[in-house]
């Protein structure tokens, strides 16, 4: 099996583990340590500021759906893609 193939399985399984635990924990600015937290929490206050429950949203390269849950949480209309199936 070549890396990236190795890489994508590894992401896949990642990423399905995650979905499956549901826990917030997991996601947005709580995911990541207080030390690096501060340009997450701002991307975050951003997303609830400027967008609402009455817009659409496309978020291109969403990756695990890390900034996901945030923009789904204002209410929006959201379709997140990326590279990867999941």
């Amino acid at each position: 099996m070549n890396d990236k193939i190795i890489e994508k399985k590894r992401y896949e399984e990642r990423f399905a583990k995650k979905l499956k635990e549901k826990s917030r924990s997991l996601w947005g600015s709580n995911s990541k340590k207080p030390i690096y937290r501060s340009p997450y929490i701002f991307f975050e206050k951003k997303i609830s500021k400027l967008i609402n429950h009455n817009d659409k949203v496309l978020e291109i390269g969403a990756g695990d759906g890390l900034h996901t849950v945030s923009l789904l949480e204002t209410g929006a209309n959201v379709v997140a893609s990326d590279i990867s199936p999941s």
